[in-house]
């Protein structure tokens, strides 16, 4: 009935982020850095942000009251004069910034060692942590050092939409960044982030096979009813055939359950 496309299509956002690795976003591997070019980020920006955009289908929005959100020192207006505060922001956030987006962990490391608080601030003007940077552009060995410099509950801290470090890796699909956040807070894996998107959800979304899977098997016996039903027509609709059947094969009664168009899955894909 199902067979894996792996069209890595993210729903609605046309044909320029439909195929490959998805929204064009270019992320590569040298030794223990990741090498990234700042149209790549730009890419995993405005596809990150149309996906928030979107109404996500039957999710649950977090409760505000628990939310845990950055240091915002660095980025609102404060008592400091307007020009010191820029100076400071200047000074750290902007260098630290450019670091977490290249992998220079030598680097992020000396403004780390010189101000620990730096690791729970906002340094972007969307409120992200350097946490959320690295891990959005998948430096591996650069999440693995600030992971064992914060604590658990850190992990959880949420940038100005609502999202996760591990909402990142998610859309990233970088496996080894979401292993390296779920081995010291498992609760990340079924943290919601912007719209009550859970980071499954999101992996679906945008066609991560192998990160769908893995958070698939972490989360599966804590779905909600609407979660299942979403990521299961989300999985068709990105191509994720073998998931998609594996939800299916959990739940049968899926086979008659419908989309917010009032469509099967059998409707979907008599589509493709």
């Amino acid at each position: 009935m199902f067979q894996n496309g792996g069209r890595g299509h993210v729903s609605g956002l046309g044909s320029s982020f439909g195929t490959g690795v998805g929204l064009g976003f270019k992320v590569g591997f040298r030794g223990y850095g990741c090498v990234t070019e700042r149209g790549s980020w730009s890419s995993f920006e405005m596809g990150f942000g149309q996906v928030l955009g979107q109404k996500p289908i039957f999710t649950s929005e977090p409760d505000l009251n628990l939310i845990q959100k950055p240091d915002l020192t660095l980025i609102q207006k404060t008592d400091l004069d307007l020009q010191e505060a820029r100076l400071k922001y200047l000074r750290v956030c902007v260098p630290l910034t450019k670091a977490a987006l290249r992998g220079d962990w030598g680097t992020a490391k000396v403004y780390i060692d010189e101000d620990r608080s730096i690791l729970t601030t906002g340094i972007t003007k969307e409120c992200r942590t350097v946490l959320h940077l690295a891990a959005g552009t998948g430096c591996v060995h650069f999440v693995e050092q600030l992971v064992g410099m914060m604590t658990s509950e850190e992990l959880e801290l949420r940038d100005g939409k609502g999202n996760t470090a591990m909402c990142f890796a998610a859309i990233n699909g970088s496996v080894q960044v979401a292993e390296i956040l779920l081995a010291k807070n498992k609760l990340l894996a079924t943290t919601r982030g912007g719209q009550g998107m859970t980071p499954l959800y999101m992996a679906v979304l945008f066609g991560r096979s192998e990160m769908a899977w893995l958070l698939y098997s972490k989360t599966v016996e804590s779905f909600e009813e609407k979660d299942r039903i979403g990521i299961f027509f989300t999985s068709i609709d990105s191509g994720l055939y073998d998931l998609a059947l594996k939800i299916l094969k959990h739940n049968m009664s899926l086979a008659e359950a419908r989309d917010k168009d009032g469509k099967t899955a059998l409707h979907l894909l008599a589509q493709t």
